[in-house]
């Protein structure tokens, strides 16, 4: 609450199995708005299946990682599991990063 949701810059997605086809078009939207799009594999095999260009990346440390060093600008995520928060609109988590200079041709 309270941060702007970046325009540009890199977008991780991870989706529950069961939200993966509704990521489709939220992913294309985020491509379209000039965002690189970072996935965990099951995402990412969705995503470019649908015909996007995502670059795959390991689920826990390696995002964590990149995620510190500020190597993401968005996050959209559908968590599970016991410590899962909900969203009054649903499930879906945007996570606005903060702000960091990137490249723009490719991800960093």
């Amino acid at each position: 609450a309270g941060r702007r949701l970046p325009t540009a810059g890199i977008a991780f997605l991870s989706v529950r199995d069961e939200d993966k086809p509704a990521v489709v078009p939220v992913a294309a939207a985020l491509a379209g708005l000039g965002f690189d799009l970072l996935a965990t594999e099951g995402t990412r095999r969705v995503l470019t299946a649908a015909g996007l260009t995502v670059e795959p990346v390991g689920k826990g440390q390696e995002v964590v990682d990149r995620i510190r060093r500020r190597r993401v600008d968005l996050v959209v995520n559908t968590p599970q599991g016991s410590g899962a928060r909900t969203v009054a609109a649903g499930r879906v988590v945007l996570v606005p990063l903060r702000a960091r200079k990137h490249r723009k041709n490719g991800l960093i």
